[in-house]
């Protein structure tokens, strides 16, 4: 649901197929909007949001060492 890439936002982490970076999601999150508000004002999907948190949630649920 993130995609890295230079010619988008000089290679800011930002929703797959918008503009949206990732930390403005988070950042909207801790001013206790809602996953419908935050899609509304994005004029994105509610479940786009929704499947970005379950993924980071599963991403940070695992040990980064080798």
């Amino acid at each position: 649901m993130v995609e890295i890439q230079n010619e988008i936002r000089g290679g800011v982490p930002v929703l797959k197929g918008t503009r949206i970076p990732v930390a403005k999601i988070l950042a909207e999150l801790t001013e206790d909007m809602t996953l419908t508000d935050i899609a509304k004002d994005y004029n994105i999907n509610v479940q786009q949001v929704r499947m970005f948190i379950e993924g980071l949630a599963i991403l940070l649920d695992r040990s980064f060492q080798s």
